[in-house]
């Protein structure tokens, strides 16, 4: 069960309505000032752009959540953006949404619409993720036992290789969600028939992949 749902990578959409082109990006955040960072980068991206409206949500509980307007009609910009990513229950994120005017004006419920699409689609672009509390580690093992060992580590959705070193024997960098460590360490152990290293595992909160929370 995922206890917070964020995306898990930067994201880019472009959508064009009555000659008015839309311009979204969704990405995953840590803090205020990395919100403020993205706005700012889009506004330098994009100096010439009619508007740069966006809203992100820094908590699960929905606290740190802000959103802006910046000049269209209050309640057409912002807060569609902000529903977008509230409906798929998403937390840790921003989404910005630049828009280049076409000449030709699209109403409240067309500014709405647009919005809406604008940040679907840059959210479903960036896919989603679980933020877990993680254990990483690393596992060293002969040659032989790597050989048996690496096509299990391919199969099991519960580990993440995020690294791999050559040298005497092979030592593997791990990453196993907090709640999966026991199990996953006696199944390597019995895997390796207890030849291995492990060092220490270090605790960390980490994006986890959504198709990866079920094994």
């Amino acid at each position: 069960m995922c206890a917070s749902l964020t995306v898990l990578g930067g994201s880019e959409f472009e959508y064009t309505v009555n000659k008015s082109r839309f311009i979204s990006v969704t990405e995953h955040i840590e803090s205020k000032e990395d919100a403020l960072n993205v706005i700012q980068r889009e506004k330098s991206r994009f100096p010439d752009a009619t508007h740069h409206c966006w809203a992100y949500i820094l908590e699960e509980s929905g606290t740190g959540t802000k959103f802006s307007d910046d000049g269209e009609p209050s309640g057409t910009a912002g807060m569609p953006i902000l529903n977008v990513m509230q409906k798929q229950g998403l937390s840790h994120c921003i989404t910005v949404v630049t828009r280049y005017f076409g000449g030709i004006l699209l109403g409240a419920g067309g500014l709405v619409r647009a919005y809406t699409n604008s940040a679907v689609g840059s959210v479903s672009a960036a896919g989603t993720a679980c933020i877990e509390l993680c254990e990483s580690f690393c596992v060293t093992v002969s040659y032989p036992v790597y050989e048996r060992l690496r096509p299990a580590l391919a199969a099991d959705k519960r580990i993440i290789v995020s690294g791999t070193d050559y040298a005497s024997g092979v030592t593997l960098r791990l990453c196993v969600r907090q709640s999966d460590f026991d199990a996953v360490c006696r199944e390597l152990t019995s895997c390796c028939s207890g030849n291995l290293t492990m060092t220490e595992p270090r605790r960390e909160s980490r994006l986890w992949p959504q198709q990866q929370t079920d094994n």
